[in-house]
């Protein structure tokens, strides 16, 4: 029982952060629209001698609101399916690629000098551990203990 209520727990902490991200960006659709349009406009540099990488920022920016409608869908959806206890396993995958696209778009510490550097790294680091918990939940889904049943519970 007590190992059921700290698995609910645990997926309702580690989901909390992507819903509420999905409410903000809903918020605050401007800024987020304006926010996502200069992140990407600063990958120009690296992308110069890349027609691949080139193609896709330049249908990236084309599609700003299209990637802004599927990081919300994303993140409200496989939050709340994660947070509900409902298909935890879809809702974690959600979840592990839109933070994989956020981590890698906002957080390229390498590209940053001090003490940006830092700020950068620090996120960067907090994000992969957030995309740990969400592995361990897509490889489990939502079974508290190791089960000998062939069931499936999510």
């Amino acid at each position: 029982m007590l190992q059921s209520i700290v698995g609910a727990l645990g997926r309702a902490l580690i989901s909390l952060i992507f819903i509420l991200s999905a409410i903000q960006k809903l918020a605050d659709w401007d800024d987020s629209k304006q926010l996502l349009h200069q992140t990407l406009t600063d990958w120009m540099p690296v992308t110069l001698h890349s027609p691949m990488m080139q193609g896709w920022l330049d249908w990236s920016l084309a599609n700003i609101t299209t990637l802004l409608c599927l990081a919300i869908l994303f993140e409200l959806l496989g939050g709340l399916l994660v947070f509900l206890g409902i298909k935890v396993r879809l809702g974690a995958f959600l979840l592990c690629c839109v933070l994989c696209c956020a981590t890698l778009l906002f957080h390229h510490f390498w590209d940053f000098v001090q003490p940006q550097r830092q700020i950068e790294m620090v996120n960067f680091m907090k994000n992969l551990s957030i995309l740990g918990g969400l592995l361990f939940i897509l490889a489990r889904g939502k079974r508290d203990l190791p089960s000998k049943s062939s069931s499936k519970e999510d």
